[in-house]
């Protein structure tokens, strides 16, 4: 999947409204299961070796609602299960 890096450079030069697709994304992590969904795939697609990959991450992170406090909760059980299964597995 290519990223639209214009998207990006847009949003960060201009004091405009954000475009259609940052509005779509906030729009769909509104909702818990949305805000994990929107995470997950940030994190599954962004590369972290892309020189951009960390500010596109950032900036599609702060155009997201705040997680709920259920919300973190969840992620950091669900990590940490993950976590120790590994460890179990070495």
């Amino acid at each position: 999947m290519a990223i639209d890096w214009s998207v990006h450079r847009c949003v960060l030069c201009s004091d405009q409204q954000p475009p259609w697709s940052l509005l779509q994304l906030h729009k769909l992590a509104e909702a818990d299961a949305g805000w994990i969904n929107v995470v997950e795939t940030v994190i599954n697609v962004i590369p972290a070796d892309d020189p951009l990959g960390p500010s596109v991450v950032t900036l599609l992170l702060d155009e997201c609602p705040l997680p709920t406090k259920v919300i973190i909760i969840l992620v950091y059980h669900v990590d940490m299960y993950n976590f120790l299964t590994a460890i179990s597995r070495l």
